[in-house]
């Protein structure tokens, strides 16, 4: 069995707004991205967009940031025209917020009750460089923390198709069945050994134990022509 730490999140109450990188409009406007974390040898860090653009940082006013590599975080920031060797993008940092980012992990008979499989909803998900980026909605009381886990079911064969790896988005509510709220949040998965395209597959099949309908799968197709 694989060993893995349980990683809680507090119910997201916005709804974040993302500008691509290459924007040319309003370009002294402060913009808000969704980036990769990469770290350096001499502790240092700069961003990667989903295109795999580097972003350097030329001035950072977030205070100090612990960088850890694969974060996916929620950039807000200036471009700036200074031009810097071996990054295609060059911005001023001014606040840097970490969007949930987990590996992969396997379902079993030990980990299936902590992992469990109540209602949650995908509004949108797509596949990245190095993760899937599922965007989510829940209901809830306000007043306690959930579980979100991304899961290779070693269980069950269960709706796996040839064409696309099979895994599943399990929420475990903690005991939180209130529908008070409805909240949206952005959860991010490392794929890592998960990835459809060195596993040669179209995609990924994404079960999902909705709200309203029960069971259904999203076949989430590795785009071609990514964007920032």
């Amino acid at each position: 069995m694989r060993n893995f730490k349980s990683v809680y999140f507090l119910v997201l109450l916005f709804v974040p707004l993302l500008f691509s990188c290459n924007d040319d409009d309003n370009k002294n406007s402060t913009r808000l991205s969704l980036l990769t974390v990469r770290t350096l040898d001499d502790a240092g860090y700069y961003f990667e967009t989903d295109s795999e653009k580097k972003v350097n940082i030329n001035s950072n006013k977030a205070g100090i940031y612990k960088a850890t590599d694969g974060q996916r975080a929620f950039v807000y920031y200036d471009l700036n025209d200074t031009k810097v060797s071996g990054y295609e993008y060059n911005i001023d940092v001014y606040n840097i917020q970490n969007v949930l980012t987990k590996p992969v992990i396997e379902l079993t008979e030990e980990t299936a009750d902590s992992i469990a499989d109540h209602n949650i909803n995908v509004t949108r998900a797509w596949i990245s460089k190095d993760h899937i980026n599922i965007e989510y909605w829940v209901y809830h009381s306000g007043a306690k923390q959930h579980m979100l886990n991304l899961v290779e079911n070693k269980i069950s064969d269960e709706g796996k198709i040839d064409d696309y790896i099979t895994l599943e988005f399990r929420h475990n509510h903690n005991g939180d069945n209130a529908t008070h709220y409805k909240s949206q949040g952005l959860v991010c998965f490392k794929l890592e050994d998960y990835h459809p395209e060195d596993l040669e597959k179209k995609g990924i099949n994404l079960r999902v134990n909705t709200s309203n309908t029960g069971v259904k799968y999203y076949k989430i197709d590795l785009e071609k022509d990514s964007k920032e």
